[in-house]
């Protein structure tokens, strides 16, 4: 942990701060740059390992994916820290980072064999930006596992997708089918492109039910918009 997140996490887990029990929004965002831009550097270095013949295709997918399960948490848990702050990361939230990274195991390997025999259809730098943007779903996703629910899909401001409209009809929701709520299960998380294929251009957020508070609402916005300007730096 750098010492820049580690003040930032004693002013609110000190009882006797101004911030105590409120995340610091802005270092979450700072954190959350910081990641997504080391993590672009990451791919790309990669791929010219690849091309260059410094890497075969076995370490191509082993330190891919090595990095993806260390960027998921990270943002995971900033996503988490967003709304409850006196989170820790447990086998649950260890568990839900491995089912994604190993959702993610055979694109990266189709993606080193495609880059490995030249045969891409998409510009590599813009396949690896893809990557990229769905570290937003992981953000929203930390945030989803700190709320018990239940939750409404709430449109923006935004032209919409009509998988959209239809989830944002549907609700309220709960957060999985055993939740116990009585409602049904969110069909997707905003950007995570389980629901449209947005990513970072889906408007789309989750808020509770009923109106009820949700904490730190406009970070959800504001951390869509930080990293739709890092993938297009």
């Amino acid at each position: 942990m750098t010492d820049d997140r580690a003040t930032g996490l004693r002013a609110y887990l000190h009882p006797d701060s101004g911030y105590f029990g409120r995340p610091d929004t802005e270092l979450i965002a700072r954190l959350f740059v910081e990641a997504a831009r080391r993590f672009q550097g990451d791919l790309l270095h990669l791929i010219d390992d690849l091309r260059s013949g410094h890497t075969n295709l076995s370490g191509f997918v082993v330190r891919s994916e090595r990095r993806v399960r260390e960027i998921y948490l990270l943002v995971y848990s900033l996503g988490v820290q967003s709304v409850d702050p006196f989170h820790t990361v447990t086998q649950r939230d260890v568990r839900i980072i491995s089912r994604h990274v190993d959702g993610e195991a055979d694109f990266l390997r189709q993606f080193g064999y495609d880059l490995q025999r030249g045969t891409t259809v998409m510009d590599p730098v813009v396949r690896a930006g893809l990557y990229l943007r769905s570290l937003r779903g992981i953000f929203e996703l930390g945030r989803v596992e700190a709320i018990p629910g239940p939750y409404d899909w709430d449109l923006a401001d935004t032209e919409h997708c009509e998988p959209c409209i239809e989830a944002a009809a549907g609700g309220p929701y709960q957060r999985e089918p055993f939740s116990g709520l009585g409602y049904p299960p969110l069909p997707g998380i905003p950007g995570d492109g389980s629901v449209c294929r947005g990513l970072t251009r889906c408007g789309c957020t989750l808020q509770l039910a009923g109106g009820s508070f949700t904490p730190n609402a406009d970070l959800q916005e504001r951390i869509r918009d930080l990293l739709a300007s890092v993938v297009n730096e």
